[in-house]
């Protein structure tokens, strides 16, 4: 199959350092543990346009000392138009067709292939707009499979940064592009108008969910966030201090039409028993929980007539809220953890006023339903201060190191995360989704929080001084923030 390139747009970033040395192109900044350009190259490997230009002219030499293997281009003649300009200067990168990506943006194998497969001489990737405020606000609409100014009867829709050039089309892009050198045209949105008012027929394709605006509130934990099971899938590989248990996802319509190619995934988990979990479009999201709505089964023999009953058990429990599954739903089949030390949840915020504390419920030698369930006969509760110095248990420790890493790369603070920890001490993540909150917004700021308990812990260093003996002392103090018992 012919091969074709991608060209990459790096621009400066949103915010710079006062000192400049800190200053980095947009690729190179952090987003949910990992740079934006190692987003965009894991999305581009494996496809027909995996050889990864760069048209960059802010600090182009700190990508070239990081990813010395790309090839570069830089805007040499200055245009009244930066953007066009690092178009123009990647033109040869272009000249057998290829895709332009916006350094703004992350997005997923599903959004090239979805590109890819979408007929026209130009096609961009869109997502429909669903906020009747921002519809208002909209610079571009589709009609007809086609984009084009806002009019009657045309749709909304958001440009998300990504453009398929075919080849023979190449050179007549590059054409009208010259036209808008000495224009102010700062969006890729204004090339697509410009484009079509040139009566160029600008075709769209669906990547709604595969790609996300790295600058929108929460789109990257949305970005992330799909059901149980894509979740996990999305978070594999991706996580330091916690493994992900091997898995077979599949929808209610391909357990319907595939169900012996399944079965034959299922039985590569070499495994003797199985977990059987729900994973429902409907089960979690931003604004609610159905935590334990529908039907998990644990400890399930590893043969045909056990795997066919627990399924059909799951997708059954799906008609819960609803006369049917969705053929959509899916179902989740992992290795059943066996021999478990600890089982637990961890809540990264206070449900209920948002205070900036780690609350850890488990379990000793226990099942891994206990905490979630409230089934639980001996539960304990640790509540721990995020930003202070942990010198307790590594247990605890590496639990602690989990909930900051996930809040890290979801770029979320509130989130219900569920871990396990096997006889060999691994530590494995079973679940993450957001933690509903109860209030809105805090009624504190976080700042104020911490500082106050800080003077807290002046005030009783002053006070237990001369009053209490060691022991106490290193009681008291040993429940302060920051603070070493030994001291």
């Amino acid at each position: 199959m012919k091969t074709s390139s991608t060209l990459i747009l790096s621009s400066a970033p949103k915010s710079r350092f006062l000192d400049t040395t800190k200053n980095k192109p947009a690729l190179l900044e952090e987003k949910g543990g990992s740079l934006l350009i190692d987003w965009i190259s894991k999305a581009l490997e494996g496809t027909n346009y995996s050889d990864i230009n760069i048209s960059c002219e802010y600090h182009l030499e700190k990508l070239i000392s990081d990813f010395p293997n790309f090839k570069y281009f830089y805007p040499k003649k200055k245009r009244v138009s930066d953007l066009v300009a690092l178009i123009q200067a990647g033109k040869v990168a272009l000249k057998k067709g290829g895709l332009i990506i916006d350094s703004g943006i992350i997005l997923r194998k599903e959004a090239i292939s979805i590109v890819e497969k979408t007929e026209g001489d130009i096609v961009i990737g869109y997502e429909k707009i669903a906020n009747e405020e921002n519809k208002l606000n909209a610079r571009i609409t589709a009609k007809d499979n086609l984009i084009c100014r806002p009019q009657e009867d045309s749709e909304p829709i958001y440009f998300a940064g990504l453009i398929k050039i075919q080849e023979s089309f190449a050179d007549k892009f590059f054409l009208i592009l010259e036209e808008l050198e000495d224009r102010e045209v700062e969006t890729l949105e204004e090339v697509l108008l410009y484009l079509t008012n040139s009566g160029i027929k600008v075709h769209i394709a669906d990547i709604t969910n595969h790609w996300s605006k790295i600058y929108r509130p929460k789109s990257l934990s949305k970005f992330i966030f799909g059901t149980k099971a894509e979740t996990l899938e999305r978070l594999s590989g991706n996580i330091k201090n916690a493994k992900v248990l091997p898995q077979i996802k599949f929808s209610v319509k391909d357990w319907q039409d595939n169900r012996k190619k399944i079965l034959a995934d299922i039985d590569k988990l070499n495994s003797d028993q199985l977990v059987i979990r729900s994973s429902s479009l409907n089960e979690d999201s931003f604004e609610t929980s159905n935590a334990g709505n529908f039907k998990s089964l644990l400890a399930v023999p590893n043969n045909f007539e056990s795997i066919k009953e627990g399924v059909a058990e799951v997708i059954e429990s799906y008609k819960k809220d609803q006369n049917t599954a969705s053929p959509d739903d899916q179902v989740l089949i992992q290795p059943f953890l066996d021999e478990i030390r600890y089982s637990g949840v961890i809540l990264t915020v206070d449900q209920t006023t948002q205070a900036p504390y780690i609350t850890i419920n488990y379990e000793k030698d226990a099942g891994t339903e206990g905490v979630t369930s409230g089934t639980g006969k001996n539960l304990i509760t640790t509540v721990f201060l995020k930003e202070s110095v942990f010198s307790g248990k590594e247990l605890l420790k590496k639990i602690i190191d989990l909930s900051n890493e996930l809040s890290a790369l979801l770029a979320l603070d509130n989130l219900d995360i569920e871990f396990a920890i096997d006889k060999n001490y691994d530590l494995f993540l079973l679940q993450v989704r957001p933690l509903v909150i109860e209030n809105k917004e805090p009624e504190f700021i976080t700042e104020d929080l911490y500082e106050e308990l800080n003077n807290a812990k002046d005030f009783v260093k002053k006070i237990i001084g001369p009053s209490y003996g060691v022991a106490g002392k290193k009681s008291i103090l040993a429940n302060m923030p920051d603070w070493n018992p030994a001291e």
